[in-house]
């Protein structure tokens, strides 16, 4: 029954993102030589072509979709189809041509945004429109098929209600005459049931209430899309992390709907780690791992409660709050109904490392004892390169980039504990052999040990400017032969670019208080 909240919260954002890269591709498209291809199969090709197909039945109708895809299917039956046949069988089914579309959707870039824009009088509404824009960098405008959901209050003092009015858009523009004269709405949303892909922007009324009484909309789908709007406008520096924060904190414990909670709350462990301006970080950190303890006590589904505590356990940013959590699955306290799992033990035993918390290390060495599985060798390794001192480093460093840990496998979990935020005098010293290894592991390693070795290593996560420029420069300065790692390099300056905005605009003082 959620799967289309799992689709929203766990797909859209990745298309979102790849979409608004510099390195955005279309989701059908040439390409020349392998790394092309490989660089390809990424959220484009699946999660914005996903969506894409999810508009295109939006489009042309349920019925002309089945009938249209099981034509094509007995058709093409145990041989090769192209794009063109797939496009031409759903086109006979829907009784149009659908190459126009095919080129808008299919054969360019990015993605556009949709605002609702509205006025009323004397309690009702006198006019609403679609408005649609596009990024400066790319221009185009789509046909959408949408729906514009109006949340308007129950005569009887119940649930909120709910209208949908279907929308064609193609154009800057739409006026959407079925609105006027329906009563004055405390919330719209441009698309309710998520068919359409484009950013919604929500005007000045329906934010307030978002950021005041989201938990009060009746359709989960509804909430997820909202948190997911509220999202996308802190990447966009159009909220600030630290208020979208605080709405995590405020609404997500009132929330039951596990899908849901399980999409906010890893949405707010990316917030926190990325874009909480650095000043910032300890006390906000603070606050949501004192949120999510607070809810493991009040909740009594088992899977909330566990999700609740991997959250604390993931924003954790000090050895008093890791301390609290060590607590926990030490039994020193309890939450009736709640047993820690060996995935929370492990995520504890490398913080307790990694904030040098007292008997860290002897902790660790029971974790091994009790967990002997591969996922155990796997979180060791993680946990030791964690501890913030220079030796360890040093040799962990020389190990990677040596002999490594016995497999690919092993390798990558001493890399993924190898950086931590706090850690960054400690770090300091790798930053230029980064830069001097990372053409060499991408000539002789398989892609996916390559870029994890990059996400891994790279130097992106204090979001420093010179950081930054260096990061371009190094790119800018790469053989032709090298277009895979430049373009995986180019999209970590994109992140850190970004990352700087976010943070400046959630640091700046607000209009109230400037």
């Amino acid at each position: 029954d959620d799967a289309w909240q799992v689709f929203n919260g766990q797909m859209r954002p990745a298309a979102y993102r790849q979409d608004q890269l510099v390195t955005t591709h279309p989701v059908a498209t040439r390409v020349e030589h392998t790394n092309q291809a490989v660089g390809n199969f990424d959220a484009i090709t699946y999660e914005k072509g996903a969506a894409v197909i999810k508009q295109l039945v939006a489009t042309i109708g349920d019925e002309a979709f089945r009938t249209g895809l099981h034509a094509y299917i007995d058709r093409h039956a145990w041989g090769n189809a192209s794009l063109a046949d797939f496009l031409g069988a759903l086109g006979e089914a829907a009784g149009k041509s659908l190459d126009d579309w095919a080129q808008l959707w299919l054969q360019t870039p990015s993605l556009n945004t949709i605002g609702a824009y509205w006025t009323t009088a004397a309690g009702r509404i006198e006019a609403l429109e679609l408005r649609q824009s596009a990024l400066e960098q790319h221009g185009t405008l789509r046909p959408h098929a949408t729906t514009v959901g109006l949340v308007t209050a129950s005569p009887a003092g119940g649930p909120l209600r709910i209208d949908a009015i279907p929308v064609h858009i193609d154009g800057a523009s739409q006026e959407v005459p079925e609105a006027t004269g329906r009563p004055a709405p405390l919330f719209v949303y441009p698309n309710h049931g998520d068919h359409d892909y484009a950013l919604a922007e929500l005007d000045a009324v329906s934010l307030d209430f978002a950021l005041e009484r989201l938990p009060d909309l009746p359709d989960p789908l509804l909430r997820q899309q909202v948190w997911s709007t509220l999202w996308e406008m802190v990447r966009d520096a159009s909220l600030r992390s630290t208020e979208y924060l605080e709405a995590v904190r405020q609404f997500a414990p009132r929330e039951t709907d596990r899908t849901l909670v399980q999409s906010i709350l890893g949405r707010a462990i990316v917030a926190q780690r990325r874009f909480v301006p650095e000043a910032e970080l300890e006390a906000a950190a603070g606050l949501l791992t004192g949120a999510a303890l607070e809810a493991l006590r009040s909740v009594t589904d088992g899977d909330l409660q566990l999700t609740w505590a991997r959250t604390a356990a993931a924003v954790a940013a000090g050895a008093e709050d890791v301390r609290e959590l060590l607590d926990l699955v030490d039994g020193h306290w309890s939450v009736d109904g709640f047993e820690p799992d060996q995935q929370l033990r492990w995520a504890l035993a490398a913080k307790a490392v990694a904030y040098d918390v007292e008997g860290a290390l002897e902790r660790l060495d029971g974790e091994r004892r009790r967990d002997r599985s591969d996922r155990g060798q796997r979180a060791v390794i993680r946990a030791q390169v964690s501890h913030p001192d220079d030796g360890t480093k040093r040799d962990a460093w020389e190990r990677i980039n040596g002999e490594g840990y016995g497999s690919d496998q092993l390798t990558r979990a001493a890399i993924s504990g190898f950086q931590w935020v706090h850690q960054r005098d400690v770090l300091q010293p790798y930053r230029e052999p980064f830069y001097e290894c990372i053409e060499e592991v991408y000539q002789a390693r398989d892609h996916a040990y390559a870029e994890g070795y990059l996400h891994g290593l790279i130097p992106d996560r204090w979001a420093e400017p010179s950081e930054l420029e260096r990061i371009r420069n190094f790119a800018a300065g790469l053989d032709d032969d090298q277009d895979l790692l430049r373009r995986h390099l180019v999209e970590v300056a994109d992140d850190v670019e970004r990352d700087i905005r976010v943070r400046a605009f959630s640091s700046a003082p607000s209009a109230e208080t400037a």
